[in-house]
């Protein structure tokens, strides 16, 4: 018997890469667009937490700027009223002085820019010189009891307080963005 070794050769023939199927294609598809729409999203929250912020900025000052103008006419009322600039004849609804009669529309539209202009008394900041708002006050009248009759009005003079009502506007932002409108009332005197 004849024992001979034989050998057999294996032959590996290689092939190329495997054929891709239309599904690992349309994933990846998928991912990108899923990706896609994250950064455009994330996009569109960065803006409008960009516009809040500068809305926010814009009110906070127009805020500021309504009680800083609020506050320069309550100083200005008291200090006119104590030094006699200012007479019960001023509040002829001019110069930002307004007689508020209860038969009177509002002395003002507080919304209204052109109305603020022509009848407000503008305030100014201290540093720069700019119009950052603007104020109105209206005497009211008197308040507190009436004397009981005539004879009783003679012992009651001065002693019924005059009140006044101060509008104040202040603006915020670039072109007055932001605007807000704030009022007190005061109870002072008797002047008239």
């Amino acid at each position: 018997m004849n024992t001979s070794s034989s050998t057999s050769r294996v032959c590996a023939v290689t092939r190329g890469p495997a054929r891709q199927q239309g599904i690992a294609l349309l994933i990846v598809l998928i991912m990108l667009v899923v990706i896609g729409l994250l950064a455009v999203t994330g996009v569109e929250d960065s803006q409008l937490q960009t516009r809040m912020a500068v809305n926010s900025r814009n009110f906070e000052q127009s805020y500021y700027n309504a009680e800083t103008s609020l506050s320069i006419g309550e100083r200005a009322l008291q200090e006119s009223l104590e030094d006699g600039t200012w007479s019960l004849n001023s509040f002829d609804d001019s110069a930002g002085l307004m007689l508020a009669l209860p038969e009177d529309a509002p002395p003002i539209n507080p919304l209204s820019e052109a109305d603020w202009q022509a009848s407000g008394i503008q305030t100014l900041d201290s540093d720069t010189g700019a119009v950052i708002g603007a104020y109105v006050i209206e005497y009211l009248g008197k308040v507190g009891e009436p004397p009981l009759n005539a004879s009783n009005e003679v012992n009651a003079v001065g002693t019924r307080l005059d009140a006044f009502r101060i509008n104040a506007m202040g603006t915020g932002g670039g072109n007055g963005a932001s605007w807000t409108v704030v009022q007190s009332e005061m109870e002072l005197g008797p002047y008239f």
